[in-house]
């Protein structure tokens, strides 16, 4: 997290974007400082994907490519499985710990800046900032402290939605979970609207990478999002060049 302004204490997660799963993972190496190399794609043959349906969403043009999507990694050997996570429910009406945390943490990172503003509220009482954002941020003006009651639920969420990911993958063997990157296509290249993304990554803590499975016949392009409870990313970067190298053959 070194030079980058903190969000969420809990969720900040620091990965590269690049064009390849190649390239994902010679920019993960060097961020690791890690010795570089050449991810080698798996056989989808064997592998076990389970498929989060409470997350693919209800745009047609979307779930039309997204099926498609799922339909070559079958066709490709992958077994595809249907997950239920009852808590997903739950997520979905919870605060977001950003809420509760972005004060404390920008407040000590701005600190270390000489000439920045003092701290948060020393930005908008100077209103250099989008004025949409003025609602957001006199919330977040509010969280002096992190040790409140809805920290300490939203933590606590945390840790069950990791524990029911990690049961869920071990009771189904299942080698990562898969669902749509966002909820919906973009009506336009302006900014998506909050709550579009299921935060799955960010929220639990555990390694997740998009992929680029097709486009609308509007051109936008869809992403699946694959997310693993493994420890080691090397094994979710290999698994990913897998899925890749299928969509590229159809």
């Amino acid at each position: 997290m070194q030079g980058i302004a903190p969000l969420s204490l809990s969720k900040d997660t620091v990965g590269p974007m690049v064009h390849s799963v190649q390239d994902a993972a010679l920019l993960h190496a060097i961020i690791h400082g890690q010795t570089s190399g050449t991810v080698q794609p798996l056989s989808l043959k064997g592998v076990r994907l389970g498929v989060i349906r409470a997350l693919e969403g209800r745009d047609p043009q979307q779930l039309a490519v997204w099926h498609d999507a799922i339909a070559t990694l079958r066709r490709h050997g992958a077994t595809i499985v249907d997950i239920d996570l009852p808590i997903l429910s739950e997520l979905a009406k919870a605060t977001c710990l950003s809420l509760s945390e972005f004060r404390v943490g920008f407040d000590v990172w701005i600190q270390q800046h000489p000439g920045a503003p003092e701290g948060l509220r020393g930005i908008v009482a100077s209103g250099q900032f989008l004025p949409e954002f003025m609602p957001l941020l006199t919330r977040m003006l509010a969280s002096e402290r992190l040790k409140t009651p809805e920290w300490f639920a939203g933590r606590q969420l945390r840790r069950r939605l990791q524990q029911a990911l990690g049961q869920v993958a071990e009771q189904g063997r299942l080698d990562g979970f898969l669902y749509p990157t966002v909820s919906r296509v973009p009506d336009s290249l302006e900014k998506m609207p909050p709550g579009c993304g299921p935060e799955l990554a960010a929220i639990s803590g555990f390694a997740a990478i998009t992929l680029p499975c097709g486009r609308t016949q509007t051109g936008f392009p869809v992403g699946l999002e694959m997310l693993s409870c493994a420890g080691d990313e090397s094994s979710l970067l290999a698994l990913a060049a897998a899925c890749e190298t299928a969509f590229s053959l159809g």
